[in-house]
Formats: structure tokens, sequence, C-alpha cells
């Protein structure tokens, strides 16, 4: 018991050393407990990561589970073959291999053009030459064989000719 007499500063001092002296323990098990909810309670506020931990969490029964990702799975790789087959089809009807790719075209001296493309597969292509670019259905084609073409009737009266390779 503390004298009402003593001075404040005594008493306080009485109080901080006896304060000292209680010692609290916490069981293992508990301050495990209190870890686990502190670190579930901050990657609360981690966003999409924290989102995906806690969804991961959830309890759902393992067959329901793995049911659910053969599913996802099935349905991937369908589409996958589906979008593979679909763009295989449009390339078979179309009758066209992969697009030309456009490496030069060149003038000689006499005004005559020579267009050269590669692609790498067809054997024979049709070059159209068209004076308007939106319409080559009145277009002049020609079959040509190889990667090569040099145009037989260059237009010599200063208009634009345009060229398509398929």
């Amino acid at each position: 018991m503390t004298d009402v007499r003593q001075p404040t500063e005594e008493i306080l001092d009485q109080a901080i050393t006896s304060l000292k002296s209680i010692q609290v323990t916490i069981p293992a098990q508990l301050r495990t407990r209190w870890a686990r909810e502190a670190s579930r309670t901050s990657a609360g506020r981690g966003g999409v990561l924290a989102w995906v931990k806690g969804f991961l969490v959830l309890s759902v029964p393992r067959p329901a589970m793995a049911t659910a990702l053969g599913l996802l799975a099935l349905a991937g790789f369908s589409a996958v073959l589906f979008s593979q087959r679909a763009s295989l089809r449009e390339t078979s009807l179309s009758g066209s291999g992969p697009q030309i790719q456009y490496i030069s075209m060149t003038p000689d001296a006499t005004g005559r053009i020579t267009l050269e493309w590669r692609d790498g597969n067809q054997r024979t292509y049709r070059v159209m030459k068209s004076h308007d670019p939106r319409d080559f259905s009145r277009a002049a084609v020609y079959q040509v064989r190889g990667n090569r073409w040099t145009d037989p009737s260059p237009d010599g009266r200063g208009g634009v000719t345009y060229y398509k390779v398929e």
C-alpha cells in the first residue's frame, strides 16, 4: 500500500517497477492463430492477388473442383481447335495460301514494271492490273508461274496503275 503523503514521483516509480515485474505468457497455439488471422487481414487489402488467394481458400469438394477445371480445360482446347479449323477452311475455300509479302516493284529504262514477291508456297499466282484501287472486278488478269512478273503492256498515259497479286 502506498502512503498518500509520498511524493507523486515516488508513487509513479513504484507503479512502473511493479508493472515491469508482471510477466504475461501467450500460448504458442494462440500466437500462431493470431499471426494467421493477421496475415489474412493484411492480404485482404492486396487487390487481385488477395482475391485469388481468397478464392482458392474456398472449401469446394475436390471432385467438384477437378470436374470444373477439366470442363474449363476442355472448353479452352475446343475453342482453339475450332478457331484453327475455321481459319484452315477459309484458307482452303479462298484458294490462297499465306499472305503475299510485297518485296519490290521496279521500272526499267523502257518503262516496263517488274513485280517481285515472296510467300514461299504457291507455284501459280494471279496478277491483277487496274486503274481503280477499290475495284479489281474489271482488272486485267495474268496467270504467273513463280514470284516475278513484268507488265507486258505498261500504260504510257501517265495515269496511276494498281497491281494486286493473289
